[in-house]
């Protein structure tokens, strides 16, 4: 969901997966944000901190970074879910992180119970947010009738501490 720290979060998991696993990892810009992108400076594939980038790729180019032999991709979808919906379908591991504010958290409970309504395959996603009271997470069970977890706070995607270390291995490996 726009807003919500998305690309922040998989350039955490990716130097996570890099550093710490030592796996192969490739991040694949799809939201159209062109935000991993300006880590180059300009389009096109590029190595950043080990992690393989591809800012901007067309649902056309996915089939060619998963024939690429990497252990961890990593799509960063932002709020183009919609868009390319399938290849998030097709994904081992699904993270969705939105946002238990007052103001978005019926727009974030809204999209879930679409998704849940409309095909069998959302209900293995798991739901990250960044924010929200204890109250609110309840909530968010008892509407949808899947946990929310709480997203590690993460002042500096390359400098994971072992405090963090939990959360990525969780949803990560």
């Amino acid at each position: 969901m726009a807003g919500m720290g998305v690309t922040h979060l998989v350039i955490s998991l990716a130097n996570y997966s890099v550093s710490h696993r030592r796996r192969r990892t490739a991040v694949v810009e799809l939201s159209g944000n062109h935000a991993i992108e300006i880590l180059k400076g300009e389009g096109g594939p590029f190595e950043w901190n080990r992690i393989n980038c591809y800012p901007n790729l067309t649902r056309n180019g996915i089939a060619d970074v998963i024939n690429e032999d990497y252990e961890v991709i990593i799509f960063d979808m932002g709020s183009s879910y919609y868009r390319i919906r399938a290849e998030l379908l097709r994904c081992d591991q699904k993270l969705v992180l939105g946002s238990l504010t007052p103001w978005r958290k019926m727009e974030y409970i809204r999209f879930v119970l679409e998704e849940m309504e409309e095909d069998r395959y959302a209900r293995n996603m798991i739901f990250l947010t960044q924010n929200g009271i204890r109250k609110d997470k309840k909530d968010f069970k008892k509407q949808v009738g899947q946990p929310v977890y709480p997203v590690p706070y993460l002042p500096e995607p390359l400098l994971a501490d072992k405090s963090q270390y939990e959360f990525f291995d969780r949803f990560l490996f």
